[in-house]
C-alpha cells in the first residue's frame, strides 16, 4: 500500500514568453521535456537525474512532532533534493508525464516519510517541482510548479484500485491491462 499524489501544471502566459524568448530557464525546461526518457544520452546529459523537488511543511511549528520527527522536518523541510529514484516518462500530444517512485527512494529518505505520514493530515505542505541547472547558462533555477496540500488524510483519502480493469494508455493506443 502506498500514497499516489497527481499534479498537473500547465505554462502561464508569462511562462510562453519565456520560452518564446528563450530565456535560461524555460531553454532548460525544453531540454528536459524534449530528451528525459530518451536513449539519446549524447544530447540528454543526464537530464533524467536533474529532476529536483522542494518540500517544505509551512506550520512545522504548530505540529506536536516527537524528537525524532522534529529532527527530520528541521534536516530536511524546504532544502531541495534530487529525484534520482526510478522514473517513467511518458509523451502524448501536448503532455509530458513524470511518474516518480518514491517507493524505490533510499531507505532513510523513505524512513523520514514513514516517521511523518502520521502527522500528515494536519500538515501544510507546499511542495515545488523544478530541473536542476548546472551549468552558467541554465541559470538561475525556476519552480516549473508548485502545489500546497493541505488536511491529507490518508485511510479517508486512499481509494482502493481495481487492478485488473485499470487501462493503460500509450501515445497511440489504449490497452487494457
Amino acid at each position: 500500500p502506498g500514497l499516489s499524489l497527481v499534479f498537473y501544471f500547465r505554462l502561464t502566459k508569462a511562462g510562453l514568453e519565456s520560452a518564446r524568448a528563450k530565456n535560461n530557464p524555460a531553454r532548460l525546461l525544453q531540454k528536459f521535456c524534449k530528451y528525459a526518457g530518451t536513449a539519446d544520452e549524447s544530447k540528454a546529459s543526464g537530464i533524467d537525474r536533474r529532476w529536483k523537488n522542494i518540500v517544505h511543511i509551512a506550520n512545522k511549528d504548530d505540529l506536536k512532532l516527537s524528537f525524532v520527527s522534529k529532527e527530520i522536518v528541521r534536516k530536511f523541510s524546504g532544502k531541495p533534493f534530487l529525484t534520482r529514484s526510478r522514473k517513467e516518462v511518458f509523451r502524448g500530444k501536448n503532455y509530458l508525464e513524470l511518474d516518480i517512485n518514491q517507493h524505490t527512494s533510499n531507505y532513510v529518505k523513505k524512513k523520514a516519510v514513514f516517521n511523518l505520514k502520521q502527522y500528515l493530515a494536519s500538515m501544510i505542505l507546499d511542495i515545488g517541482f523544478l530541473v536542476e541547472a548546472q551549468e552558467e547558462d541554465e541559470m538561475p533555477e525556476n519552480l516549473i510548479g508548485a502545489v500546497r496540500l493541505e488536511g491529507v488524510n490518508y485511510e479517508r483519502d486512499a481509494v482502493e484500485v481495481e487492478w485488473n480493469r485499470v487501462t493503460t494508455t500509450t501515445t497511440d493506443e489504449s490497452s487494457e491491462s
